[in-house]
């Protein structure tokens, strides 16, 4: 008897989201801006609801609202509408504006529009041009970036010494690496920084726009500073905000491995004392030892155990780099985005361990299917690979995005010793619950 093949699905429960996304959490890091999603209603209400279910904090994003009409003759005329609304009720300095795949279908040329309205707004208005359909969140965060760098007006003003543009890290990692980079700097810049506008106070009454994001100025002297810092090296050239300082500016590019783990940190942080010509602070190295302590305490409750990863690929990466160190093996290491040299990138951030796949464009569906058949200690990613991790009875460890099933997300440190530390103690500990969990005698000492 014949067995039927089961028919090919493209897609099934996507390990990423889409890149509009990626847009509006990067302009919630620059300094009183505004997104304008250029499509429908649905798309801006779905992206707000998604981020506000991990960062806890409240979040507009605006909308050109297509209807019928739009989807025919084109929403030009929808989207003048929508710049003059937001200019009008928020009063931003600068307003980004992305396509959704609808606008996409039918060809609007965005950038031609942004030209036509810069006129009729005091805002600065800068379109993202990004590939929707086959992309993901990630891409629209960096393109985001890119796009504002290179179209907002140049400043004459030196401003800053480095630029750091980081990848889609928490609110904790940006207020993290801004400590870090002030303690060899007097002025650095990070971009985008919503370290207070997506974890901020408490307000008194209502603000339409957050305080806080890179400043506007900062932007614009971006191509003014000595050199620039990313930790994306997989990204492609044309839409990282770094590579076009240096292609255009001159700048000097420093492209590193995620500061997730000791060789990350000491990567990212040897680059900052060389350049600024100072030595490393001595609480930095105070926290490197306090870390390093650590992974002696917990080696062997952490070697030889088999991990699962899953998520961005900044994220992924930095985590199997870490997990290499302490012991543990990154068996699995899947990316949701479709980043060609993403399996090149994951292996030149490991020195003991090797991984049976490394994949990008990796959804739920494959990944549930690759451990098939494996046994594996421990889950790390986000919230989204809960099922698989009930049903398998895996310990998951929340963290990178989204987190919608816990608090803290905003507030969970990944970069940096101190995020090393906060990484480990939080593996270890779902390790030994786990273990202490399944044993028939209930102790309560290791």
């Amino acid at each position: 008897m014949n067995k039927k093949t089961p028919d090919y699905v493209s897609t099934s429960n996507p390990c990423k989201v889409c890149s509009p996304l990626g847009v509006s959490l990067a302009v919630k890091g620059l300094e009183n801006a505004m997104s304008i999603m250029h499509g429908s209603q649905g798309c801006a209400t779905y992206i707000r609801r998604y981020m506000i279910s991990h960062f806890k904090e409240p979040l507009d994003i605006a909308s050109s609202s297509f209807d019928e009409r739009s989807a025919v003759f084109g929403g030009k005329r929808n989207l003048r509408a929508a710049i003059e609304n937001v200019s009008i009720k928020y009063d931003p300095e600068l307003i980004v504006v992305a396509p959704t795949c609808l606008s996409e279908t039918i060809g609007d040329d965005l950038r031609a529009y942004c030209r036509d309205f810069d006129s009729t707004t005091s805002a600065e208005v800068v379109s993202v041009s990004m590939p929707t359909y086959t992309s993901a969140h990630l891409v629209g965060f960096y393109a985001a970036v890119r796009s504002v760098i290179a179209e907002k007006e140049k400043g004459e003003e030196r401003r800053q010494t480095v630029n750091i543009f980081p990848s889609m890290v928490s609110p904790a990692d940006l207020r993290y690496l801004k400590e870090i980079a002030a303690s060899f700097f007097e002025k650095s810049m990070v971009m985008p920084d919503y370290s207070e506008t997506l974890d901020g106070e408490i307000w008194g009454e209502y603000v339409p726009i957050a305080p806080g994001g890179t400043p506007q100025k900062d932007i614009a002297a971006a191509h003014k500073a000595d050199f620039s810092i990313s930790f994306s090296p997989y990204v492609k050239e044309d839409i990282s905000a770094a590579c076009w300082l240096e292609e255009e500016y001159g700048v000097e590019h420093f492209d590193l491995f995620p500061p997730i783990g000791i060789r990350g940190t000491d990567e990212f942080i040897d680059v900052l004392s060389q350049k600024s010509g100072k030595d490393i602070p001595r609480n930095l190295v105070r926290e490197r030892a306090r870390l390093i302590d650590a992974l002696a305490d917990s080696h062997k409750y952490a070697f030889g155990k088999r991990a699962v990863i899953y998520g961005d690929g900044d994220f992924v990466a930095g985590i199997a780099s870490f997990l290499d160190e302490i012991g543990i093996i990154p068996v699995i290491c899947a990316c949701g985005t479709p980043f060609p040299r993403f399996e090149e990138y994951v292996k030149n951030c490991l020195e003991e361990t090797e991984p049976d796949f490394i994949g990008a464009d990796v959804d739920f569906r494959e990944l549930e299917e690759l451990m098939e058949g494996k046994d594996f200690d421990i889950m790390i990613g986000s919230s989204k690979g809960y099922p698989i991790s009930r049903k398998r009875d895996i310990p998951l460890v929340r963290c990178g995005f989204p987190i919608h099933d816990r608090i803290g997300g905003p507030r969970f440190l990944h970069v940096g010793y101190g995020g090393a530390l906060n990484l480990l103690d939080t593996i270890v500990n779902s390790l030994l619950t786990k273990k202490q969990d399944d044993s028939t005698i209930g102790y309560s000492y290791l």
